[in-house]
Order: structure tokens, then sequence, then C-alpha cells
């Protein structure tokens, strides 16, 4: 297969494979509406105390206006309901483009439907989310809060022990390289001999229950109180859905709270010019190959960041998930096919990048000295066969035919 066939190839493969967003030219797609919701629940004096964090974006016009209606609806209890319109007289949006609203309510234990409808005012674009929550029941003794997912917006000082800042995001989705925290309230009433501090610990768990990380703190403790953010180190996790289990400890007596939460992992854009040309180059258009090989080394950055952003199937989302299936392509064929090359530069990597994982693999047999591995790649939803053989006995396997 040429190159410029491979190229051709990929750029349409990839591009039913990801849904890859509206062509140069066309229109955008519409700015969604996505108001987020969380709620934790802190021990106090009683029953203690259910904080509710409402985070609603702004659409990009002039001056908008949002009808934002809320309600908080126990189990076992009446629905609270707020009515407001956003942003008020004077108002200014935070650097995300949004506005955050926090409530306080005492709820009962017990499970916690929280509703949020928002509607621009001037253009009728309307978004809605739900989320439930359960408030737990406290011992009086020793209790520690829902964790409050978040990120910490500006590095503390070195002499403190929390950062100047803590941002909560109720989508509960973290990014690992924007600072992510979270933040946490401890109580007790076993008297001023318990000890001066509380020891916080922390575990991420995936799906399966795997460990994937741990971490803590101590925090001063200061009159059978004390709140303390926690920084999360998420840096090595795959984007996906994981538990976390904050535990609270202070002489003998624990507690602990768990809860879900997403990572975002948004790739970064490969650092090497050959590789980003490469690999690039795989799934572009000619057009775009032609200004790829054109573009200065120090401008690749700018090009990549333009050239996933012309396929971001969703925009509405924290990443683009085009960008992200491309990216997960080139770790596996980095992992996979590298040896006396790298994976990317492989007629096996090649090909992965631009198609995804085949439907089949076969290995054919080897009969004789005189027969190379094969291996034969099916993707029968596309009609394509791949044959690649190890032509030097290195097990750099080559592309030898195509049956397309």
């Amino acid at each position: 297969m040429t190159g410029s066939r491979a190229r051709r190839l990929g750029l349409g493969l990839l591009g039913a494979a990801l849904a890859v967003g509206p062509a140069p030219g066309t229109a955008a797609p519409r700015a969604a509406l996505v108001p987020e919701v969380d709620a934790a629940s802190f021990p106090g004096p009683g029953t203690g105390v259910t904080r509710v964090y409402l985070r609603i974006p702004l659409p990009e016009a002039e001056a908008p206006r949002i009808l934002v209606q809320l309600e908080i609806d126990p189990s076992d209890g009446p629905t609270l309901r707020h009515e407001w319109v956003l942003p008020e007289e004077g108002e200014a949006a935070a650097p995300d483009g949004a506005v955050r609203r926090e409530f306080e309510a005492a709820l009962p234990p017990g499970k916690v439907r929280l509703r949020v409808k928002a509607e621009a005012v001037e253009s009728g674009l309307r978004g809605r989310v739900e989320r439930e929550v359960v408030v737990p029941g406290f011992d009086p003794a020793f209790a520690i809060s829902d964790p409050v997912f978040g990120h910490r917006e500006e590095a503390a000082p070195e002499a403190a022990p929390e950062p100047a800042v803590f941002r909560p995001d109720p989508s509960r989705r973290l990014v690992g390289r924007e600072r992510p925290a979270v933040l946490v309230a401890l109580r007790d009433t076993l008297g001023p001999g318990a000890g001066p501090d509380y020891v916080v610990h922390y575990r991420i768990r995936d799906a399966r229950g795997r460990d994937k990380g741990e971490g803590g703190l101590r925090v001063a403790r200061t009159g059978g109180a004390a709140q303390a953010v926690v920084p999360l180190v998420l840096d090595e996790l795959a984007s996906g859905t994981y538990s976390l289990e904050v535990t609270g400890a202070l002489e003998g007596q624990e507690a602990a709270q768990e809860r879900r939460f997403e990572v975002v992992a948004p790739p970064g854009p490969v650092r090497d010019p050959r590789e980003l040309r490469t690999i690039l180059g795989y799934v572009a258009t000619n057009e775009e190959i032609r200004t790829l090989e054109s573009t200065p080394d120090g401008d690749l950055s700018a090009f990549w960041e333009r050239f996933w952003s012309r396929r971001d199937p969703d925009p509405s989302t924290p990443v683009n998930e085009a960008e992200v299936e491309f990216l997960r392509r080139v770790r596996y064929a980095v992992r996979m096919f590298g040896g006396m090359e790298p994976g990317w530069d492989t007629d096996r990597g090649r090909i992965y990048i631009q198609i995804g994982p085949p439907d089949r693999i076969e290995e054919m047999p080897v009969v004789g000295s005189s027969q190379r591995p094969t291996r034969i790649w099916y993707y029968y939803a596309r009609d394509l066969t791949y044959v690649f053989q190890d032509v030097d006995g290195f097990g750099r396997f080559r592309l030898v035919r195509d049956r397309n």
C-alpha cells in the first residue's frame, strides 16, 4: 500500500470510528448548556448539615441570563425548591465561564435526589441534570464528612499546610494536571486529651476494585474539629470512573466515607516533531499534510490543537473524545509493536492507529525453515484484510499484502 493511499484510507476510517467533528466550512455545533450539581454532608452539632454545590456555565453571549430551578428531594422529607436568574446584577463569571452557588440544608439521613433545570432567557437554550446522593448518619463521637471534589486554584505558600483556594467541582470530573483535591471536615467529642492532629488517608480503586493510588496528610485539631484540602495524585490514571475512600483517624477512632468520581486524562500534543508529523500524517487530509510538512517545529503544538479542535465530536465535554481515542491507539502501538523501531513507525502500528483494533488476528503456522511468521488482521465490518510477515526474522512484521 502506498503512503498516500494509506493516509487517505486512514482518514476515512478514523473519521467513521471516532465520529470526528464538522468539516471545515460547515456550521459549528450549538453550544450546550450543561448545569452541574453535587452535595456533601458535614458533621456538626446535632445531625449535621448538607451543602449543595451548583455550577451553571454561561453561554458565549453578551449579558446572558439563565433561569435556574433547583429541587432538593429527600426520600424522607419535603422537597426544597429554589429559583433565580443568574448571573445577578454586577456578578462576573469565574475564569471557567461559569457562575456558582452553594446552599446548606438540614436533611435527614437517606437518599436525596437533586434536580437542576437551566434555560437561557434570550436564546431558549436548555439543560438539565439529576444526581442522587446519600446523606450519612454521623457518629457524634467521631465523624468525617463526605469528600467534596474539586481543584486547588493556586499553590500554597510553603509555610501553609493547605492551598489558598479550593474550587468545588460538582461534576466530579477531575483532571490530573489541574491540581485535583478533595475537601473534608472532621469533628469529634473526645475532649482535649484525644490528640493534637487528625490523620486523613485516601485510597483510590478502579471499577474492578484494584488499588490505584493512595495518600494523606495530618491536620491540626482545634476545638474538636478541623477542615482540610487533601491533594489527589491522578497523573498516572487513565480516563474512567473510580471510587475514593477517605478515612479519618484520631486516637484509635476511625471514620470513613466513599464516593465515586471520574478521571479525565486529557492528552497533550506529542512532543517529538518527527513522531507528531508521522502519526498525524496517517489521518490527515492531503492539504493538512502539506501544511504540516511546512510548519516549523516550534509551531507544531498550535497545529496539533487546531487539527483536533476541528475533529472534536462534542465540544461541550471537557475532553476531545477523538483526540483521546487517537492517542490511546498511539500508546497501544508503542507498547505492543515497538522494538528495533518505534511502535508508531511500524506497519502494524500505522494500521492500528488509522483503523483501530482488528476484529480477528490469525497467526499462520510456520512450516519449514523457509516460511516466515505471519499475522493476518481482519476488519469484517469494513471488509479489510492486512497480512504482516516477519520478513527478516527480527520480529519486525512488515505489511506484505492487503486484500482490499
